[in-house]
């Protein structure tokens, strides 16, 4: 809980009591987390359903490349599962950090402040994953998704958030686990790109009938205030308490 100096007494306003003061009341406004973006995939969509007010969440990408043979079709968002997907043949072999990170197949999405001079304070990143095997195409026996940002950078060689190790699900409307990564060491930014990259065991190296599913992506977090803005609201806000102490 922040606590205000008490303001019934004129000596307390003098310009660096009043500088210090409105920083603790400007610090009160960025420590709730709320939804940035929120992608559900329905109907196939890559847009977010929800955001911040003072976020532009860009629409979820497919980034399909050539290193396996896949074609762009390997990779996308289905109109039925409401999931975003990417099937076997666009997911990297062997199942290390290595060969997933030096994959040109990825999904990610991209997030900044709407207005210039604010900036992003991120809190987590939560989604929902799993993938499913074909037996009689190639049986994925383990499948590990590996995250990158831009604060770090991408490809191997580049640090990794956090990796999982996926379970298999029955099927698409069993779902899978939820996973999360704390952002919260992350400095405040104006942009802010995330990358999912995909690795995989498999008993052949085509599996076109085995697929990765992604659902349910969140990022949490807040929005600070171009430096200006955020000093104007700090000090209205003591001129009100100030107001209410005199009254």
């Amino acid at each position: 809980m922040v606590r205000l100096p008490d303001l019934s007494s004129g000596r307390f306003l003098n310009p660096v009591n009043i500088a210090a003061a409105a920083v603790l009341a400007c610090g009160a406004l960025v420590t709730n987390a709320a939804t940035l973006a929120d992608y559900r995939f329905t109907g196939g969509t890559a847009a977010s359903i929800d955001s911040h007010a003072g976020t532009d969440a860009g629409d979820f990408q497919a980034v399909s490349g050539a290193n396996e043979g896949s074609a762009a079709s390997d990779i996308g968002f289905g109109a039925t599962s409401n999931t975003a997907f990417v099937r076997g043949d666009a997911v990297a072999q062997p199942n290390t950090a290595s060969g997933a990170l030096n994959d040109d197949d990825f999904l990610s999405f991209t997030i900044s402040a709407t207005n210039a001079g604010d900036a992003m304070v991120l809190d987590e990143l939560i989604f929902e994953g799993f993938y499913l095997s074909d037996n009689a195409l190639g049986d994925l026996t383990s499948v590990t998704v590996y995250l990158q940002s831009s604060v770090g950078g991408f490809g191997d060689g580049s640090p990794v958030l956090d990796s999982f190790a996926l379970t298999e699900s029955g099927g698409i409307g069993d779902g899978g686990p939820t996973y999360s990564v704390d952002l919260s060491a992350f400095p405040s930014l104006a942009t802010a790109e995330f990358r999912f990259y995909f690795a995989a065991v498999g008993s052949s190296g085509n599996k076109v009938g085995d697929t990765v599913r992604l659902d349910n992506v969140q990022l949490t977090g807040d929005i600070i205030p171009e430096p200006a803005s955020l000093a104007l609201m700090g000090l209205g806000g003591l001129t009100v308490l100030f107001r209410s102490r005199r009254a």
